[in-house]
């Protein structure tokens, strides 16, 4: 374009006035004042109050202008989103390409966007810290996920910066040129056309239809998906090729006839923005049309107003910077300002934003262009450094889990993934096997780990590079084949980890990420969870392979007739966690069902009734929810509250803190994949505990509960104690008014009841003896008093539990009791009820 002075002003001039509508809208937009137009959202309020909201009407009448022509700038993107298009096509077509070399292509579009985008973005993270905005971390993924521009998510799309959404776009734009242009040179411009706009309107249609990834219509509309805003790039495609082959000129079009065809377009694309099945073709009309009308403010200018063409042309020029600059500035310094004084200083900060934009992009084109041409041995020589690094760092995360290593270690992968076009640049070039082998190593692996598995793969990293490193080395003793060698090994490694990821899953699976009960486990208004009434789940995971079969009530077991209480029933109501549910036995095993057993055959004459609505999980807070729901629909003559040792933290936790231990919400997509995966967990689980390092000391000391018998414990304040003996009042107080006999049933940790010997992650690297730190019997001991003290008898299984014949009465590997503990606690709670209770 730089052999036709005209041309490069028509273009610029138009940037000169999408940028400046841009910056009205981001200007209104400070006042927090927004429109119910340009893009469709799924929360839209009813069509009248959209059209209802369409003009301000609050404030002056110079102000309410302001405001709506702000509120027009937001589709101000749509033109640069055109002019890219033109400008490729343009270029391209003048120099008689039929095809594009993608290498030179992509590097060119490289070097032009990104260093300025980085550079912008990492002054504006430093001005961010500067002036106290911590709403990010430096060294977390999102941000450099950012500064790659891969801005593909709802978390990303306007993180830190809500214009470089733009960014992405272009990206996506960029990546698929030169396959639009081939197309559009074989296929020409009908086929061309109807293609394009079809998947334009088809990708909008997914967007209506909520079949996306996204959770945000207006910003899939807007171009988290590149078929969104894709006619709007092909439309300037075939404007460029049309004006090459003299077939549009705009220079030969009546500024009034350009004038009234574009207003109509623009206004016809307003409305349809305004309705959602017509939000399908709206952006592309609205950007149309309103390229036409700059076009004839630009033709209106350059015919009777000349000495205004200089300073449009450079802005236009500066449009770029500005359009990445601008906004953070605008929120950060404009802070505790309001009225006057907060549109003086946007309009400061606005008007700032041209010079020092325009500066940095000079400073940086300066320093791209001035750079010596750089040699293939500096290029190896940091690769091999970055990989070393790389390596060495993640052997030390692996080993200390320190965050600040972490963050290093992330920082190393995208210093790699930053090698990859490097690689394939200079690749031919590159004749070292060994270095050749060492790149297609770590190069696939850091780019497998950085961009498609979660953080959690990150211990395993140098496990999976060896691997992919013995496989490289095989493949490239069998073969010299390049792609072969690339390709090859990655996919072999592939299939291993899917086929190991497999195995485990079925056959030996853990708790990653959620409860392994989670699948049997649904929201509940009133207890937070529940169990899923009239379901039967296999749960595997851990130590356990069971099955949970609920009744029509979500309790475990089977329905009991309620339909009428006959005189002589005994109904018993027993709410509790994991011990009564039972986790890791099905019910008939449980002791809620042995006991109607017993006390069947005790009491022939009595028809006995238990109810086990005991819930994994479930503390106090729960517990009395579940007790409150059905204590009248059930009618019980005696209640059994389970309660064990770590209600002294349950107690704390209220609904949301719940729910969020449990993971309802659906995870993001790729976390949904492989943050629960069970190979990264099981394989560093496994070499902790071969290392016996803190990792694995830490986790066998909180998974054994020991922490609840330290005696400075900040578990037993009297804030804690409060609300226990609340709990207890209002348990007590309930079943008073219900006319139900109330007992608690402590289940004691297993470290009070087990030797060490039966208990496969006994904490050996501490002293239990110990009486000046623990104490075995504290938990206990605190109960027992809060619970008599409310009146309520304390059932304590515990002396009845170690001295049992057959042990262990709990399953080695986790904290429950086995059928064993619950044949105990059975035989323990039928004669607490003949003795203490004496029910007849």
């Amino acid at each position: 374009m730089n052999n036709n002075r005209i041309h490069i002003e028509w273009v610029d001039g138009l940037k000169a006035f999408a940028i400046i509508a841009i910056l009205l809208n981001h200007f209104v937009e400070s006042f927090g004042l927004f429109p119910w137009f340009s893009f469709p959202s799924y929360d839209w309020p009813d069509l009248g109050t959209r059209i209802s909201a369409i003009l301000p009407s609050e404030g002056p009448l110079t102000w309410r202008i302001v405001q709506f022509l702000g509120w027009l700038g937001d589709m101000g993107p749509g033109i640069f989103i055109f002019l890219s298009g033109f400008s490729l096509t343009f270029s391209a077509l003048q120099k008689n390409e039929k095809g594009i070399d993608l290498k030179n292509f992509y590097w060119s579009r490289l070097i032009r966007i990104f260093p300025l985008y980085l550079v912008i973005h990492i002054l504006v993270m430093v001005s961010g810290a500067f002036l106290g905005d911590k709403s990010y971390d430096f060294f977390s993924s999102r941000m450099f996920l950012s500064m790659l521009g891969l801005r593909a998510s709802d978390g990303l799309f306007f993180f830190i910066n809500p214009s470089w959404w733009f960014i992405w776009l272009i990206i996506q734009l960029y990546v698929i040129f030169p396959f639009l242009y081939r197309y559009l040179v074989r296929a020409g411009i009908p086929a061309f056309i109807l293609i394009s706009a079809g998947f334009t309107i088809l990708s909008r249609l997914a967007g209506l239809l909520n079949i996306t990834y996204s959770s945000r219509l207006e910003w899939w509309m807007m171009g988290l998906f590149f078929g969104t805003r894709l006619f709007e790039f092909t439309i300037g495609m075939v404007l460029a090729k049309l004006f090459l082959e003299k077939r549009f000129d705009p220079s030969k079009i009546s500024i009034l006839k350009l004038s009234f065809v574009s207003l109509a377009l623009y206004v016809l694309g307003f409305v349809a923005s305004l309705f959602y099945p017509t939000t399908l073709i709206s952006s592309a009309i609205i950007t149309i049309g309103l390229s036409g009308l700059f076009l004839s403010i630009w033709k209106t200018i350059d015919a009777y107003l000349p000495l205004l063409k200089r300073p449009i042309v450079w802005a236009g020029v500066a449009s770029f910077p500005v359009f990445l600059i601008h906004q953070p500035y605008l929120g950060w310094l404009s802070r505790g300002f309001s009225g006057l004084n907060k549109a003086f200083i946007l309009i400061f900060i606005l008007f700032l934003a041209f010079p020092i934009g325009r500066f940095i992009e000079l400073i940086v084109n300066k320093t791209i262009t001035s750079l010596p041409r750089i040699k293939n041995k500096i290029i190896i020589t940091s690769i091999l450094i970055s990989l070393t690094v790389q390596v060495l760092l993640n052997i030390l995360f692996f080993f200390t889990q320190q965050h600040s290593v972490y963050k290093l270690d992330v920082l190393i992968f995208i210093i790699n993934i930053f090698f990859i076009p490097l690689y394939f640049l200079l690749g031919n070039k590159i004749k070292n096997l060994n270095l050749q082998i060492l790149l297609w190593t770590f190069l696939p692996s850091s780019l497998v780990f950085c961009f498609i598995l979660t953080s959690n793969w990150f211990n395993i990293f140098w496990i999976f590079i060896i691997i992919q490193l013995a496989v490289v080395i095989l493949i490239s003793m069998l073969t010299e084949n390049v792609f072969v060698r690339f390709t090859l090994p990655s996919v072999l490694v592939f299939v291993l980890f899917l086929s190991g990821e497999y195995y485990l899953a079925k056959n030996h699976p853990v708790e990653v990420n959620r409860w392994g009960e989670f699948p049997s486990l649904q929201k509940d208004s009133v207890t937070v969870y529940t169990l899923i009434p009239n379901k039967e789940t296999h749960l595997k995971y851990n130590n356990y392979d069971y099955f949970v079969k609920t009744n029509s009530m979500g309790f475990n077991g089977p329905d009991i007739d309620l339909s009428f209480k006959d005189s002589r029933e005994l109904r018993i109501l027993i709410i509790g966690d994991a011990f009564t549910m039972p986790e890791g036995l099905e019910y008939p095993k449980a002791y809620p069902e042995l006991l109607r057993a017993s006390l069947s055959e005790l009491y022939p004459e009595r028809i006995i009734k238990v109810f086990n609505a005991g819930v994994t999980g479930f503390g106090p807070n729960e517990e009395f929810a579940q007790l409150s729901k059905y204590i009248d629909t059930i009618k019980p003559d005696l209640y059994i509250n389970e309660m064990f040792i770590n209600e002294f933290d349950e107690i704390n936790l209220d609904s949301t803190a719940r729910l969020n231990s449990l993971k309802f919400s659906k995870l993001p997509f790729r976390n949904e994949l492989f943050s629960g995966n069970q190979i990264p967990f099981q394989v560093s689980f496994e070499i902790d505990k071969l290392l016996k390092d803190n990792n694995y000391l830490n986790y066998i000391y909180f998974k054994s509960l020991a922490y609840f018998y330290e005696k400075n414990s900040i578990l037993f304040t009297e804030k804690n104690k409060n609300k226990l003996k609340n709990y207890f009042l209002n348990v007590k107080a309930l079943c008073e008014s219900k006319n139900c006999k109330v007992v608690t049933l402590y289940a004691p940790g297993q470290l009070e009841i087990s030797t060490p010997a039966d208990i496969d992650y006994y904490p050996h690297h501490i002293s239990l003896n110990d009486t000046s730190k623990y104490d075995l019997d504290l938990p206990r001991k605190i109960m027992k008093e809060l619970s008599n003290n409310a009146g309520i008898p304390f059932l304590d299984p515990t002396k009845r539990l170690r001295s049992n014949l057959i042990q262990p009465v709990y399953f080695r590997g986790s904290w429950h009791w086995n059928s064993e503990g619950h044949k105990v606690i059975a035989d323990f709670v039928d004669q607490e009820i003949q003795n203490q209770l004496k029910f007849k």
